[in-house]
């Protein structure tokens, strides 16, 4: 992400707050990317996101509440105000794992709406990507969905609009919301990220 964009979205931050001025918000995807319970990271990259914890931790310190929200990992801003809310999802991906996957797609959206880096339902739907990775070894699933799982492999997209339902999201809240695993964000998303910082 662009040194001005951080800049800004510091900015609008501390204004929401009231408060003091924002650092360490930003980490590499890196870093946003690790899962403490695989002890890995799903990508090397070194692109510089907001921390989706750290900013949650900000937001929770204005209102405190009882039931903390949740929040994606990672948020990337574009020059052109798309933004890319990303979750990092390393282990098996039950019933459970997908209610979470929604709730941070939701607590984060209403975050970036409260806060005021995204204007409002008309903007989310026109410049949001929800972008979930996974990691296809823990949830392949022989034998389950075979055709769906055919027309996937042989696909010419790499983007799972229909794993977990997450087109559910795309038409009540975001431009796109999508899966894909590990290696196809490693391929496809992570050289977008790297044509917007060059």
């Amino acid at each position: 992400m662009k040194n001005e964009i951080i800049k800004d979205i510091k900015q609008i931050i501390s204004n929401f707050i009231q408060s003091r001025e924002i650092n360490n918000l930003e980490n590499t995807i890196n870093i946003t990317s690790y899962s403490p319970s695989n002890d890995e990271y799903m990508t090397d990259a070194d692109n510089i996101v907001i921390n989706g914890d750290i900013l949650k931790d900000i937001y929770n310190s204005k209102y405190n509440f009882n039931n903390r929200p949740k929040s994606a990992d990672a948020v990337y801003k574009f020059e052109n105000g798309n933004i890319y809310i990303i979750e990092f999802k390393n282990g098996k991906i039950n019933n459970k794992e997908k209610l979470d996957i929604f709730k941070k797609a939701y607590d984060t959206f209403l975050m970036l709406l409260d806060i005021g880096i995204i204007k409002n339902l008309n903007y989310s739907r026109n410049y949001l990507t929800y972008i979930v990775v996974y990691n296809k070894l823990k949830n392949d699933e022989p034998n389950k969905d075979n055709i769906y799982k055919y027309f996937a492999k042989n696909a010419l997209t790499y983007k799972e609009y229909k794993f977990k339902d997450l087109n559910t999201l795309q038409e009540i809240l975001f431009k796109e919301s999508f899966a894909c695993t590990k290696e196809n964000f490693n391929e496809y998303i992570i050289p977008e990220l790297n044509k917007e910082q060059n």
